[in-house]
C-alpha cells in the first residue's frame, strides 16, 4: 500500500542543504483587492489560531491533533455541499446523475 511505501522507504526525507535553503518572501499588497485579500486571509488565520488554541501556552500534540481535525472537517464541507446540490438536482429532474 501507499502507507507502507512511505514507512519503509530508505530514501524518504533525505534532502540536500541546497534543497532545504528556502527564502521566504512577501510582496506588500498594492491595490485595494490585494489588501482585501491579504487582510481576509489574516483574519481567517487569526480566528483559526484563536479557536484551536494555537497561540495560548505550549504547542502540544493535542493541539496539533485538534488543529488537524478542525482543518479536515472544514475541508470536507465544500465536497458535501456539492454532492447535496448534485443529488437534489437529480431528484428534481428525476434523472440519474451518474454518480
Amino acid at each position: 500500500t501507499c502507507a507502507s511505501e512511505y514507512m519503509y522507504a530508505k530514501t524518504h526525507g533525505k534532502y540536500t542543504e541546497e534543497e532545504l535553503d528556502v527564502k521566504l518572501t512577501h510582496v506588500e499588497p498594492k491595490s485595494t483587492i490585494d489588501k482585501a485579500a491579504f487582510y481576509t486571509c489574516k483574519l481567517f488565520r487569526f480566528n483559526f489560531d484563536f479557536f484551536t488554541g494555537w497561540n495560548r501556552g505550549v504547542i502540544t500534540t493535542d493541539k496539533i491533533l485538534n488543529r488537524a481535525i478542525f482543518l479536515e472537517t472544514v475541508a470536507a464541507i465544500p465536497g458535501m455541499v456539492a454532492a447535496i446540490i448534485r443529488h437534489f438536482r437529480s431528484l428534481r429532474n428525476m434523472a440519474r446523475d451518474g454518480g
